[in-house]
């Protein structure tokens, strides 16, 4: 598109133009804007690990939004790419995509899709690569759910195992612990683990913005990783959260998620969650406050190349 200019982590962009953006395509409604601060739209861009604007002249009239693990070494999340509808098909959103793919296509990608009946959001994240997938569902939680709420559930709190330990954000596990709980859960195989080197734990460890591990005595038999914006502010991902086959149903899952809430509750959480043949992803999650949303959002993904 002619005078198309795509700027990159600038925050160079009237807020009025993200407004007027989001009401063209349905993604709020003016009561809304009335009542946000003109500056919180700043508040999310400097919360983003990439932002990037389209625009033509002082008109802004696409933006994406990213997020990625620490050093951009493995994982991307594809937030939010937008459009204004009288912009729409005239290779704006390409562009996005394009500067976005130059910072992340050596990571494996997330993208949770908003469903349409056109299903165009699928069908434009496809010809970049991605896939929709039946293996995993989108389960979230509003922030300011109280951390504390899966107590109200029926279900009974069990005893915790004796000398059970949560550490946050510390490197003091043996990783081969790591490979026997995802040997244990079917995570991975020993081709894998001989393949990588031993310190490959680390690197991811060191590349999470929260890492939450459960040990007795020296070993660890839990782990829960998590991916939040800058600040701590607004979203969360709970990546992943795994524990050891041997000392599941003991409480320890819980543990990491009383650690996790602590620092996260305040904010909206999201999770891909595997969809496995037991299907107990999802009902872990509902004692959280998380809710399954594959009515509204289906997961997208590309692996890195």
């Amino acid at each position: 598109m002619e005078n198309l200019v795509i700027l990159e982590n600038s925050a160079n962009f009237n807020p009025r133009d993200i407004d007027e953006i989001q009401l063209s395509i349905g993604w709020t409604e003016q009561k809304y804007i009335d009542a946000a601060p003109l500056w919180s739209h700043y508040d999310m861009f400097r919360n983003c690990d990439y932002f990037a604007t389209a625009k033509i002249g002082e008109k802004t009239v696409g933006v994406l939004e990213a997020f990625a693990d620490r050093d951009n070494f493995a994982t991307s999340y594809l937030s939010i790419i937008m459009v204004h509808k009288d912009y729409q098909k005239k290779g704006v959103g390409r562009a996005l995509m394009n500067a976005f793919n130059k910072k992340f296509a050596h990571t494996t990608t997330w993208a949770i899709t908003p469903i349409t009946q056109s299903r165009d959001g699928v069908a434009f994240l496809e010809k970049f690569g991605f896939n929709e997938t039946p293996n995993f569902t989108t389960c979230w939680r509003k922030r300011r759910i109280d951390p504390l709420s899966y107590e109200i559930t029926k279900k009974p709190k069990k005893e915790l195992p004796q000398g059970l330990v949560i550490l946050e954000n510390s490197a003091n596990f043996n990783p081969r612990d790591i490979d026997e709980i995802q040997l244990s859960i079917g995570w991975t195989e020993q081709k894998y683990i001989d393949a990588a080197p031993l310190w490959s734990h680390y690197d991811m460890f060191r590349n999470f913005d929260y890492v939450a591990t459960a040990k007795i005595g020296e070993k660890t038999v839990g782990v829960l990783d998590a991916f939040s914006d800058r600040d701590n502010a607004f979203t969360s991902r709970l990546y992943g959260i795994m524990v050891h086959k041997e000392y599941q149903r003991k409480g320890i899952g819980t543990a990491l998620m009383d650690a996790f809430n602590k620092k996260f509750a305040h904010t909206t959480t999201w999770a891909i969650t595997p969809i496995g043949k037991n299907k107990d992803g999802v009902p872990f999650l509902e004692k959280f406050g998380f809710n399954q949303n594959t009515e509204n959002f289906t997961v997208c993904w590309r692996k890195r190349k």
